[in-house]
């Protein structure tokens, strides 16, 4: 019985099982063009589906992989993304909106664009989408990476950073504890973020360093 291969697609990782249409076997790591619950889409085959994931994922869909992918749909997937979310950062900046522009990720077909996004307080982003929307001539979404669900376990109570005695007097940091981090220059580096200028640049940097070493990653859209 074929159960279709395991694909992972989506700047988030996600993993969905899919069938192909193709009688020719697919080979871990091969782009393959993927229609998902959010559109047509690149995606990576990781490995083929047995019987022992159908218990982890939803029915694959008969049409699930539509075809291997060419560069053609890397390249004009990657090329508007990198415009939206330019233009997202300048909108941003120039309307004064309390929120963090993370990356972005375009679907093929003239599917939607998917902006992430991190805001630190209530905005209307409508006005936004709005002017993308009409700029591009495609779908808006917004995904708040904030709201994203995460691991519910929670993690044992930190002791400090790992310094001898650390917390005390005769250690290298003093206020070290369960509740925050160091704020000594004795080599901690966790602080708060002061202003929303310092959390942008932030995550752009972190962005920049991830794409310059992402020749040793298998790309992802």
């Amino acid at each position: 019985m074929n159960t279709g291969y395991l694909v992972q697609f989506g700047r988030l990782a996600y993993v969905g099982r899919f069938l192909s249409e193709s009688a020719n076997l697919l080979e871990r790591g091969q782009r393959v063009v993927v229609r998902t619950v959010r559109g047509v889409e690149l995606g990576v085959v990781l490995c083929p589906a047995s019987e022992r994931f159908s218990a982890r994922f939803d029915s694959p869909e008969s049409t699930g992989i539509l075809r291997l992918a060419t560069e053609q749909d890397r390249n004009s997937a990657d090329d508007i993304a990198c415009a939206v979310l330019t233009a997202a950062e300048d909108a941003v900046q120039q309307l004064g909106y309390a929120v963090t522009v993370l990356d972005c990720e375009a679907l093929l077909e003239d599917g939607p664009i998917i902006l992430h996004i991190l805001p630190w307080a209530e905005c209307d982003l409508d006005p936004l989408l709005v002017q993308l929307a009409a700029q591009f001539s495609r779908a808006i979404r917004v995904l708040d990476i904030a709201r994203t669900p995460i691991d519910s376990h929670t993690p044992e109570p930190a002791s400090g950073c790992g310094k001898p005695n650390c917390g005390s007097s005769d250690g290298g940091c003093t206020s070290c504890g369960t509740s925050g981090g160091c704020s000594s220059s004795g080599g901690c580096s966790r602080r708060a973020v002061k202003n929303s200028t310092e959390m942008t640049a932030y995550f752009r940097d972190l962005r920049e360093k991830m794409q310059a070493a992402s020749h040793g990653r298998t790309a992802l859209n």
